[in-house]
């Protein structure tokens, strides 16, 4: 089973992150943070990277939005 939800980038959901991390990955859970940008082509085009349509293109959290947070069982992996 995984779980999402999201959190804007801020201060205090970076350090509940944190804690989430160091409890949950005690207990068996992979925890994967992906950083999501309204424009991310003009994000890409800005910093001058490429941009590929099929793909996700994941912005990296320092410079996203919103952090996508997906946890995931490690026995289903």
């Amino acid at each position: 089973m995984l779980q999402m939800f999201s959190l804007k980038r801020n201060w205090r959901n970076r350090l509940f992150l944190w804690y989430l991390k160091r409890q949950l990955n005690r207990k068996d859970y992979k925890i994967t943070l992906r950083g999501r940008h309204s424009d991310r082509k003009g994000l890409y085009a800005k910093k001058g990277w490429g941009y590929s349509k099929h793909s996700e293109n994941n912005i990296p959290i320092r410079l996203a939005e919103t952090i996508g947070v997906y946890i995931k069982p490690k026995e289903e992996m």
